[in-house]
């Protein structure tokens, strides 16, 4: 009976992760409607006379998820100060700043990186050669911005 309800329980499990993962996917991959542009001319067959159509409104709500297209790599370089702190790895943007304190390696190590492309740097350790654990790269992922 024991065995039989750890099963269940890993399956429900699985069954969890999965439905998060594809309800993660579906609203990353959702896209809305762009806003019509405001009064369009119609124009009448009988007549030279033309009248405006009301505009119409579309609200979009737009969930804290849903990415908006900023391109922030342009952005990147006037955060280089260890206040306000982003890099890039790998074409992902990560605010790094709460970050500071806590690296192994020490502060400077990020902070010569602040406002730039760090994906070398990164993937071998400023220079060692070496690459970042798994789980390096899973307390990134906390930091990502886009």
């Amino acid at each position: 009976m024991q065995r039989y309800l750890r099963q269940l329980t890993q399956l429900s499990i699985i069954n969890f992760i999965f439905i998060v993962a594809l309800f993660f996917f579906i609203q990353k991959n959702t896209t809305t409607p762009a806003p019509q542009k405001n009064p369009v001319r119609q124009e009448k067959n009988s007549s030279s006379s033309s009248s405006l159509v009301s505009p119409t409104i579309i609200i979009v709500a737009v969930s804290p998820t849903q990415s908006v297209k900023k391109n922030l790599i342009s952005e990147l370089s006037a955060h280089n100060i260890k206040s306000n702190c982003w890099l890039a790895v790998g074409g992902r943007v990560y605010d790094v700043t709460t970050y500071f304190g806590s690296h192994p390696g020490g502060d400077d190590v990020i902070e010569k990186y602040c406002g730039q492309d760090a994906t070398g740097p990164f993937q071998s350790k400023d220079g060692i050669g070496t690459d970042h654990s798994a789980s390096a790269y899973d307390l990134l992922r906390q930091y990502l911005i886009q």
